[in-house]
This record gives structure tokens, sequence and C-alpha cells, in this order.
């Protein structure tokens, strides 16, 4: 496992487990192979410095979208997928911050 405490390689890891995870998808359900996803990067926040001088960054906004109607045995294979799939991840053990930011928490 590479090490998710460096700000850029937990990025990279969590992008790729969602792009796997979307071509995992595409393969298991008809309805999604072959559209046009729309791929967010998302933005990083950055936080005013602690006490020790550092400053957290966190990711937000990173997503797959695509506008389909699924039906319910879709969704319940969406489900499934996510659960088996992020299980064998460590994406569980990425931090996050809970609540939303506030202003004088950004630089």
């Amino acid at each position: 496992m590479e090490n998710l405490e460096i700000f850029e390689k937990a990025c990279k890891y969590f992008s790729d487990n969602i792009s796997e995870f979307k071509e995992i998808l595409s393969e298991k359900i008809p309805t999604l192979n072959d559209k046009d996803w729309e791929f967010d990067k998302g933005s990083t926040k950055v936080f005013k410095a602690d006490e020790t001088g550092r400053k957290k960054r966190c990711k937000t906004g990173i997503a797959y979208r695509l506008k389909i109607e699924l039906t319910e045995a879709d969704a319940e294979t969406v489900w499934d997928n996510f659960n088996i799939f992020f299980e064998k991840t460590y994406t569980a053990d990425i931090e996050r911050v809970s609540g939303r930011y506030k202003k004088t928490d950004l630089k």
C-alpha cells in the first residue's frame, strides 16, 4: 500500500478507485456502458496553519456523473458492487472532515 499520509498520493489513490469503480459498473450494467460520463476532478481546500505551522488540505467534489434512469435491479447492482469494491480498498480509512468548513479555517 502506498503512503496515504501524503496528500497527492491519497488523492490519486481515491481518484483511481472511483475510475475503477465506474468501469466495473459500466461492465456490469449494460445501460451504463458507452455513455458520456461527466467527470469532476474536484477542488482542494487549504486550511489555516495549526499550532505546528502545518496546513491541512482536503479534496472535495471528485465525482463521475451520468444522468440515466436505472431499474430497481440495476440500482441494487450498483449498491452491491459499491459494498464489495470499497471494502477491498483503503477508502474507509481516509480522514473525513465532518460538517461544513468555516471561512476562518481557510487561508
